[in-house]
């Protein structure tokens, strides 16, 4: 894609694993790159504009804004929290546990 190019709706699907579309609007919940956070992503593909999301209210607001029906809006709430749960639960299954060493070498901790 070249630079100021606007990525087309297939190529944002491509990208759009985690992501759940309402009406032309795409919901998507990342890993940050501040451990332990999320990123929630509201995504206008008619603008072509992209927006962190701060909060699930914040969500809530820009959706009612957008006259999305209340059913619509409760079906992206659910999958926001679904999706978070499951980010949790794989940073859990990838998280090693590790005693704090202290100084001792391999042979003197056994």
């Amino acid at each position: 894609m070249k630079e100021n190019e606007k990525p087309s709706l297939t190529e944002f699907e491509k990208l759009a694993k985690g992501c759940i579309k309402i009406r032309n609007e795409y919901i998507c919940i990342y890993p940050s790159k501040d451990l332990g956070k999320r990123d929630i992503i509201y995504y206008d593909s008619e603008k072509h504009k992209a927006q962190s999301v701060r909060s699930t209210t914040e969500l809530m607001n820009i959706l009612g804004k957008k006259k999305i029906p209340d059913e619509e809006i409760i079906k992206a709430i659910h999958f926001v929290g679904e999706r978070l749960r499951e980010l949790e639960r794989e940073r859990i299954a990838r998280e090693v546990h590790t005693p704090l060493l202290s100084g001792k070498s391999e042979e003197e901790r056994e």
